[in-house]
């Protein structure tokens, strides 16, 4: 655990002195993960160090309430914290009422383990937001993410040259991948 802390730290990577690229989001893409922690959650955590990107992560609320010591390492390793609810519901179909607290719920999980979000940014689940619903989301103070690239690459059948062909021709300035 030391060693992986230690070997993150050195690496400088996203630091102040990360002069290896343009830090402009026009010159780079995001690559995102919903809906963690799950189980490939380790594996997909060394590929990023391993090839030193960060990676942008929403979270539902009851897997990091199983698995709350994946968020914080993630948090430690420099990857962006966000919501992406407490249950994965359907929002259009929620009260107001239920659409807050599924909101907010996540937030003081991630707070209260020691891993606050990066920033208050939320993806919806199933990107299924109305007016009504970035209306109540918005006016907490989120950004909504309402889009990405998307693959399925969640699929375990998919091979990585499959994974790779449908994400390569989304690739272009600011591209968030999912």
């Amino acid at each position: 655990r030391q060693a992986i802390r230690r070997a993150a730290k050195r690496s400088g990577v996203s630091g102040p002195d990360d002069h290896q690229i343009d830090n402009s989001c026009a010159r780079r893409i995001a690559f995102t993960f919903d809906d963690g922690v799950a189980v490939y959650r380790p594996r997909t955590l060394a590929i990023l160090r391993a090839k030193q990107v960060h990676g942008v992560f929403y979270d539902n609320g009851f897997r990091v309430a199983a698995n709350p010591h994946m968020a914080v390492f993630q948090v430690r390793e420099g990857h962006t914290q966000l919501n992406h609810s407490y249950t994965h519901p359907h929002f259009n179909q929620l009260s107001d009422a239920a659409v807050l607290d599924e909101v907010q719920r996540t937030e003081d999980l991630f707070r209260r383990i020691g891993a606050p979000l990066t920033f208050k940014g939320f993806r919806p689940p199933f990107f299924e937001a109305n007016a009504r619903v970035r209306g109540l989301i918005s006016g907490l103070g989120y950004t909504l993410s309402l889009g990405a690239g998307r693959t399925d690459a969640w699929e375990p059948a998919r091979t990585g040259a499959e994974i790779a062909g449908a994400v390569v021709p989304q690739l272009g300035p600011g591209s968030q991948i999912l």
